[in-house]
């Protein structure tokens, strides 16, 4: 296989389902912020933009931990949030109060 098909193929590749996004996430979360914690240390326990005892300048924040790991899901962090909270809803199994649910506005 050469480069070139290669990257027509991941051209193609379906977006993954709101439910695999979340176990990407799930799965990388820790070693990202694993990853963010080392950046911190690195920083010196200074603010972000204070002069500290690093030896020089750092490169600038770019991103959330968040984001780092939707990014890897192919979506924003917000949106990765949004997948997260229907996907523990629907772990938690459906509502079962049901007379309830015109009122709420369900139905």
């Amino acid at each position: 296989m050469r480069a070139g098909e290669a990257s027509a193929e991941n051209m193609a590749r379906k977006d993954f389902l709101p439910s695999e996004a979340v176990a990407i996430a799930e799965a990388l979360r820790p070693i990202e912020q694993e990853a963010a914690r080392e950046r911190q240390a690195e920083h010196g326990g200074t603010a972000p933009g204070r002069s500290a005892n690093t030896g020089g300048k750092l490169p600038p924040v770019k991103a959330k931990t968040r984001d780092k790991v939707a990014a890897y899901a192919g979506m924003s962090g917000r949106t990765l949030e949004k997948a997260a909270a229907v996907v523990e809803a629907a772990r938690r199994g459906p509502a079962t109060d049901l007379a309830s649910a015109p009122a709420r506005g369900y139905c």
